[in-house]
Parts: C-alpha cells; sequence; structure tokens
C-alpha cells in the first residue's frame, strides 16, 4: 500500500514539474512581450540581462533600468527543494508553488504596467521570498493539527451552529437598541426643535404683552395726573361756590341732597321688602286655594263613599287643619305687607317734600351763584367722577396684563427649563448611539466571524465524513498496484537557469 502512495506521488510531482516548467516559460514570455511594449524592448550582451525598461523619474528624468533573469530565478528557486520534498505531499506542494508564482509575477507585470524605477527583480524576490516563508508556515500549521475525528467535527459543528444562532441573537438585540436610542435621540431632537420655535413665540408675546403694559402704565399715570387736576379744579370751584352762596346755604343744600339720597335708598330697601312681601302673600294666597280645593275632592269622594270612610275622615280634618294655618300665616303677610306699604307710602312722601325743598334751595343757590359757577361745578364733578372710573378700569387693565406678563415669563422660564434639561440629555443620548452602534459592528463582526468558523465546522465535518468513507473504502482493497518509477531522481524540483529570449 506504501509503494502504491509513493508511486501516487510521483506521478504527481512529474505532472507538478511539467506545469511549474511550462508556467516558467509563461513567465519569461510574458515579461519580454511587457517590456518590449513599454520600453522598447532592448537585448543585452550578457547573458544575466535579459529585458531593459525605459520609463521617467518622479522628476521627469528619462532613466533606463535593466532587469537581470539571474536575481528573478533566485526568487523562484529559493528553498524549492524543502518546499518539493517527501514530506509534503504533491498536490500541497503545486498550490504553493502557484501562490508564490502568481505574486511574483504580479509584483514583476505591475513595476512594468506603472512605469517603477528601480530592479524588478529585487523587487519580485521580495514578494516571493515572503509568499514562500507563508506557504511554509501554512504547511507547518497544517502538520500540526492533529487530524479531526468524525464526532469532533460534529461536535464542532453543533456547537459552532449553537454560536452562530447566539450570535444572530446578538445581532438583533444590538440592532433593537441601536434603534431605540437613535429613536430616543432623534424624539429628543425633535422636542428641542419644537420648544425653540416654541420658545421663539412665547418671546415675541411677551415682548408684545410687555409693550402693551408699558403702554396701558403710561395711560393710567396720564390719566392719574388728569384726576389730580380736575380734583383740584373742583376744589377751587366748590371753594368760589361756597364763598358766593354763603356756609348757611351750602349746608343746607348739601343736607337737602344727603336727605334725598338717603330716602331714595330707603325708598328703593322698601319697594324690594313690598315685592319680597307681596310674592310671599301670593305664594300663600295660591297654597290656601290648593287647600281649598282638597277639601272639596275630599268631601266629594266622603259622600260617594259606601264603605268604611274613617280614613278619609282622618285626611279630611288633616287638610282642613293646614288650612287654617295658612290662613292664619297668610292673614299675617297681609298684614306685614300692608305695614310695609304704608311704611314705602310714607317715605315716598317724605322724599317727595324733600325733592322739593332741594329743588326750592337750589333754586336759592343759582340766584346767589350764579348759573355758569354752577355748571361749572357740575361739569368739574362729572369730569372728576368720569376720570375716576377711567382709572379704575385702567388700573383693572395694567393688573391684568401685568398678570398676563408674569404667565407668559414663567411659561419662558419652563421652556428654558426644559431647553436646559435637553441640552443635557441629548449628549448622553448620542453617547448611548455611539455606543450602541459600537456594540452593532462588534455583533455584526462575531456573527461574521461564526458564520465563517460555521462553514469552517460544516466543512470539516464533511471532510471527516469523506476521509472516514475513503478508510473504510482502502480498508477493503484486496490488491495494491506499483508503478514503475521513472528514471533517475525527480524528487526535487529544480527551477531553469537563467537564459535570454
Amino acid at each position: 500500500m506504501d509503494a502504491a502512495r509513493t508511486a501516487e506521488r510521483r506521478r504527481k510531482l512529474w505532472l507538478a514539474v511539467g506545469a511549474c516548467a511550462a508556467l516558467v516559460v509563461l513567465l519569461v514570455v510574458a515579461i519580454v512581450i511587457v517590456a518590449c511594449s513599454v520600453g522598447g524592448g532592448s537585448k543585452s550582451d550578457d547573458d544575466t540581462h535579459f529585458f531593459t525598461i525605459n520609463g521617467y523619474n518622479d522628476k521627469g528624468k528619462a532613466v533606463e533600468t535593466e532587469v537581470t533573469s539571474k536575481l528573478f530565478y533566485e526568487a523562484m528557486n529559493k528553498n524549492m527543494d524543502s518546499l518539493f520534498s517527501d514530506e509534503t505531499p504533491v498536490d500541497e506542494a503545486f498550490t504553493d508553488f502557484i501562490s508564490v508564482y502568481n505574486p511574483v509575477f504580479q509584483a514583476v507585470r505591475d513595476a512594468l504596467d506603472f512605469g517603477k524605477i528601480g530592479t524588478v527583480a529585487e523587487e519580485a524576490k521580495k514578494v516571493a521570498t515572503s509568499e514562500l516563508e507563508k506557504a511554509k508556515a501554512a504547511n507547518a500549521a497544517k502538520k500540526s493539527v492533529k487530524p479531526v475525528t468524525l464526532e469532533e467535527a460534529q461536535a464542532k459543528a453543533t456547537k459552532a451552529t449553537h454560536e452562530l444562532s447566539e450570535a444572530t441573537i446578538g445581532v438583533t438585540s444590538s440592532a433593537s437598541l441601536l434603534t431605540k436610542a437613535t429613536q430616543d435621540l432623534s424624539k429628543a431632537k425633535q422636542e428641542k426643535e419644537e420648544i425653540d420655535k416654541q420658545k421663539v413665540t412665547e418671546i415675541t408675546a411677551l415682548e408684545s404683552a410687555r409693550k402693551l403694559l408699558e403702554s396701558k402704565n403710561g395711560e393710567a399715570i396720564e390719566t392719574n395726573g388728569a384726576l389730580d387736576t380736575a380734583m383740584k379744579t373742583l376744589k377751587d370751584l366748590e371753594k368760589e361756590l361756597g364763598v358766593k352762596a354763603g356756609e348757611e346755604l351750602t349746608n343746607k343744600v348739601a343736607a337737602a341732597r344727603s336727605s334725598v339720597a338717603e330716602l331714595e335708598t330707603t325708598l328703593r330697601n322698601q319697594k324690594s321688602q313690598v315685592e319680597s312681601l307681596q310674592a310671599d302673600v301670593d305664594t300663600k294666597t295660591a297654597a290656601l286655594t290648593a287647600l281649598d280645593n282638597e277639601i272639596k275632592e275630599l268631601d266629594e269622594k266622603i259622600k260617594g263613599e259606601t264603605g268604611d270612610v274613617t280614613e278619609m275622615q282622618k285626611a279630611l280634618e288633616q287638610v282642613k287643619t293646614d288650612k287654617a294655618k295658612a290662613a292664619d300665616s297668610l292673614g299675617s303677610a297681609r298684614k306685614l305687607l300692608d305695614s310695609k306699604n304704608g311704611e314705602e307710602n310714607k317715605t315716598n312722601g317724605d322724599l317727595d317734600t324733600a325733592m322739593k325743598t332741594l329743588k326750592g334751595l337750589e333754586k336759592e343757590l343759582d340766584i346767589k351763584v350764579g348759573e355758569e359757577l354752577k355748571n361749572n361745578v357740575t361739569k368739574a364733578q362729572s369730569s372728576v367722577a368720569e376720570l375716576e372710573t377711567t382709572l379704575r378700569n385702567q388700573k383693572s387693565q395694567v393688573e391684568s396684563l401685568q398678570a398676563d406678563v408674569d404667565t407668559k415669563t414663567a411659561a419662558l422660564t419652563a421652556l428654558d427649563n426644559k431647553i436646559k434639561e435637553l441640552d443635557e440629555k441629548i449628549p448622553l443620548l448620542e453617547s448611548a448611539v455611539t455606543e450602541a452602534t459600537v456594540a452593532k459592528k462588534e455583533a455584526d463582526a462575531i456573527l461574521l466571524a461564526k458564520t465563517s468558523e460555521k462553514e469552517t465546522a460544516v466543512k470539516d465535518l464533511e471532510a471527516a465524513k469523506l476521509e472516514a468513507n475513503k478508510s473504510s473504502g482502502e480498508d477493503n482493497k484486496e490488491t495494491e498496484q506499483t508503478p514503475e518509477k521513472p528514471d533517475g531522481d525527480h524528487s526535487k524540483l529544480r527551477g531553469p537557469g537563467p537564459t535570454t529570449p
């Protein structure tokens, strides 16, 4: 069985050698073609140089650089013995060779395409060395990994599936938190914008209210000044009136006016009392009439009843008792009404007498002081009364406007406090959004990693299953074939030496 595997390895090795040789030839041809297209390709007499690059440096000066085949092939052949050895499977070695060859070819092509100045092969050598080291490290890592059993692969796949599910939940949760944080931030910013707009409106309204308050305050001050002037004028006129009329006549007129006013007040009160008493009499009269009607109905029922009428008679007696009380109450109310009517008539007569006395005194006063002075006093009194009324109204308006200004000021202060709260809250919400964004990215990265782990675990599981099936099939083989060994030792790959196209 070992002989069969050795033969298989050698067969694959020959295939790899042929492929590598073909790739090297293609590389050389490609370099020559590109070199000719870029710099016009010039052949050197020295076998170590196989093409020339014409280009410009960063200062715009024309330069010419030659690429040596020796350095390039050193890059390709370096450590190939260790790469293609008996310890390394042929398929892995071939893959590693391609992974080294491709970056080297790309480095040379890029250098030609972009007109880089310098030794292209040196750059290619660096790339080849680096890629080769990576390939060797990857092979070493593969060798250090113990074969995974089918049970272990299944356990890893199950674990990876579970962790992927948890990572998916984590992404969903972090997305939800990010959405909520973003919505809260947007809501707070929108609320602040609305409050800012409302604040502008409130400021405008407050300024208007203050201006109106100042205006009304000014009007009240002016009215107060006008009232002071009017009262001074009235006092002067009343003094002049008193001088002309004489103190005795003036006092009589004042007393008569006071008496008339008092009698008018008394008469109004008495009329109000009479109206109330009249209403009471009317109510009691109506109640008495209702009792009379009820007595009449009960009498008729008793007369028409053939059975026991004891209860009806008791009810009739009660109604008659209520009627007697109502009649007494009505009589008292009528007496009181008559008394108040008499008082009202007397007061009315006294008022007529007082008014006649006042008119006589006023006539006497008019004769003494003159109509003009009396009219001036009347006008002054009217002006004072009007100004007092105006001032009271204005003070009431000022108080109302001051309350409005206070209310608007308080509302504006509340808005300022709300804005202050939002100004403190928004940075915290922004920080929350930032943290949620970071958490979301971390969750996404974890999900990506867990997805990759699951894919790897699934591949490993499939590989373990195939290996298990393969091992089972090899155990059932009955014969083995051993191919002939080719002439010579071809276990190692050597790159071609420097040539000149």
